[in-house]
């Protein structure tokens, strides 16, 4: 094989060199008749020829440039009547970040679709979305997409396009940061919302500045009590953001230090307030001590606190709620009767990476996984119940939250981290192979409150709405009024209001009786008296013989409510 191959290139190169002599020769006959007709010398016959050639190529390149030139040109001028005008030519705005103006960004390619309708901007979108498609390779080259104005504005533009057939909305929203750059705007300027009447079909919103620049102002009361759910924050369209049915949602809420979390879940807290009124039970523990205050006298249990024991016994509270709900809906399924309407009960913590923490002792490692089995119940099985854990903290690791504590949270939130591996941790190891992924590391970290929003394989950019703080206390105090109207000083309120002003878990029977007003010589009967009034089954402790735990009476108030 190896002689054979050789054999073939030296017969090659034999007829090239033959080649070349026989043009020489030709060339020689040439040049001598020639010479011979002008009766010119051999130097002065080579010195005319290439004078000639020289000439000759001269034109040549004088000509191709001319072509190229005007080739250019046509060019320019078809992307322009197809894309519009340089971004250069397009006048920009400051952009305005908390009160002051940010960079000057009049070299940012500026999107032709936000021009006003009779400018034309819709229509050069038109062009430019479709030639951005194919150069994305979400169409063929030859392929047309049907593109619908539905808004166009200063500011926002709103487009329907209809794929040609055989493209799918998959194939436009994987490419959704491509695309964004053919635009000359940012993934972060692009919303995409998906039909589910056809594959073909999507919704493409598409911003001028980055999205939140500029704030939407907070809404109304009546615009959060007539909103379907409980909202939550502004789209970057400015439309209301809301869980419909929150109380059957866990949520994980995770974020830098600084990055608004604990502003967002007051404004949750607060939109929670006037959508349901006094109808909702509050717990709530507050690992940064102070951020969810305002809310202290209108939950059922609030501590601001660090301590395991405190989480293990508010989970202790929630899930013997939980239990108590589960057995009243099995006895109602086997009554063949309507299952209760349960009222929704909320748990909220902020900094709960805290309580996943052990200080190293035996006793307390224990206490940490009693804490995530507890609390990975409450968030698995408790939505079923109207009972709903929502959990803020800092940026999450892998090693913050336990991942059999995270799969639990069908709804995950995250605020500004500075890396991916960060982002994973909070939104799933799969998240940057959903449909559109919006990445929190290109969140603008000055904007407090911007946070990525995860439901069901869909991602959100939200911002809080950062009540004024005189908008929350008015909320916060007109359902504690609306509470003490409508919550009666039953006995075992005031059993639980006496334990709670003394800070205490336990209380003896023949301590609590004369707080209750039983008064009577004997011991026993001052018992039985008191078990009548309250209804609930006698506790014990080490050193007391018989009282009440604080926990069984915190329940039976609750499920006496209900």
């Amino acid at each position: 094989m190896g002689r054979s191959g050789s054999g073939s290139r030296q017969g090659d190169l034999l007829e090239q060199a033959l080649g070349v002599i026989g043009a020489l020769a030709v060339a020689y006959v040439v040049l001598a008749l020639v010479k011979n007709k002008l009766g010119l010398s051999w130097p002065a016959m080579i010195l005319a020829v290439a004078a000639i050639l020289l000439i000759l190529s001269h034109l040549t390149w004088k000509g191709l440039r001319s072509f190229q030139r005007a080739r250019g040109k046509a060019a320019l001028a078809l992307k322009e009547a197809v894309e519009g005008p340089p971004a250069a030519e397009v006048e920009s705005r400051p952009r305005v970040v908390e009160g002051r103006a940010a960079e000057d960004v009049s070299d940012t390619p500026t999107v032709p679709s936000v021009a006003a309708p009779d400018s034309g901007g819709a229509a050069l979108f038109e062009g430019a979305l479709v030639s951005a498609l194919r150069q994305t390779a979400a169409i063929g080259a030859e392929e047309t997409v049907s593109v619908t104005t539905k808004q166009a504005g200063q500011d926002t533009a709103v487009y329907d396009v209809v794929l040609p057939p055989g493209r799918t909305q998959e194939e436009v929203t994987h490419r959704l940061g491509r695309l964004a750059s053919h635009l000359g705007v940012t993934r972060l300027h692009l919303k995409v919302d998906t039909s589910r009447a056809s594959e073909r079909q999507l919704r493409l919103l598409v911003l001028t500045d980055p999205p939140f620049t500029s704030s939407y102002p907070p809404p109304t009361r009546e615009e959060i009590k007539t909103c379907p759910g409980v909202a939550l924050g502004h789209e970057i369209n400015g439309q209301l953001w809301s869980f419909r049915d929150l109380g059957r949602v866990s949520l994980l809420i995770s974020g830098l230090p600084q990055a608004g979390k604990t502003t967002l879940l007051n404004d949750l807290m607060t939109c929670m307030v006037l959508t349901f009124g006094a109808e909702c039970d509050l717990y709530v523990l507050d690992g940064e001590m102070y951020g969810l205050s305002r809310f202290e006298g209108l939950a059922v249990r609030y501590e601001a606190s660090g301590g395991l024991e405190v989480m293990e016994s508010m989970l202790d509270d929630l899930n013997w709620i939980a239990v108590n709900r589960s057995e009243r809906a099995m006895e109602a399924y086997r009554s063949r009767i309507k299952r209760p309407d349960f009222r929704p009960v909320f748990f909220i913590v902020d900094e709960c990476a805290d309580f996943f923490e052990s200080e190293g002792s035996s006793e307390s490692k224990e206490a940490v996984q009693r804490i995530e089995g507890k609390i990975g119940r409450l968030a698995a099985k408790s939505s079923e119940y109207g009972i709903s854990v929502i959990l803020a903290t800092r940026q999450l690791s892998r090693e913050t939250i336990p991942l059999r504590v995270r799969s639990k949270f069908r709804h995950r939130a995250c605020m500004y981290v500075e890396t991916e591996g960060a982002v994973k941790a909070a939104l799933g190891d799969s998240y940057f192979d959903s449909v559109a992924p919006i990445s929190p590391v290109f969140l603008d970290p000055a904007i407090k409150g911007q946070v990525v929003l995860y439901v069901d394989g869909a991602s959100t950019l939200i911002q809080s709405f950062n009540f004024p703080e005189e908008f929350v206390w008015a909320v916060v105090d007109e359902a504690v009024q609306r509470r003490g109207e409508r919550i009666p000083d039953s006995p075992l309120n005031r059993a639980v209001g006496i334990l709670e002003a003394r800070g205490v878990g336990f209380m003896a029977a023949a301590e609590l009786a004369p707080l209750m007003g039983i008064e009577s010589a004997s011991e026993d009967d001052r018992g039985k008296r008191l078990g009548r009034l309250l209804g609930v089954p006698e506790g014990q402790a080490r050193s007391v013989a018989h009282g009440y735990w604080l926990k069984d009476l915190q329940g039976a108030a609750t499920a006496a409510r209900e």
